[in-house]
């Protein structure tokens, strides 16, 4: 899996990790933070192995598709949940129109 380019002079995720999603297909899990970015990390340790620096908003919610090659992130306000398809990850596959207006953690799903 290539990782997007990340202009964060090596340092990994800044901030808080507010959320965690673990694939249930692959060994990795995904760490959102409120520094307003999104790390995918091997299980076994190490550093990540996909890292998306500057979100519109900072994930509070994560959700990896059940075949584990999608992976869903929403936040608080934001107006749109976004969809990264992890075999071609340099940027966001969809994103998901919905309605947020506070600044409470707000849940998604997903319906196989």
């Amino acid at each position: 899996m290539a990782a997007p380019a990340a202009d964060d002079g090596g340092q990994g995720q800044r901030g808080l990790i507010g959320c965690l999603a673990f694939s249930p297909s692959q060994s990795l899990f995904a760490c959102g933070s409120y520094g307003r970015s999104l790390g995918l990390y091997p299980r076994e340790g190490g550093g990540a192995v996909a890292l998306w620096p500057r979100l519109p908003a900072a994930p509070t919610h994560l959700r990896f598709s059940p075949c584990g090659t999608r992976l869903y992130a929403g936040g608080r306000k934001d107006r749109h949940i976004l969809c990264w398809d992890l075999r071609v990850p340099d940027r966001p596959l969809l994103a998901l129109p919905r309605r947020v207006a506070t600044n409470q953690r707000v849940t998604f799903d997903l319906d196989p």
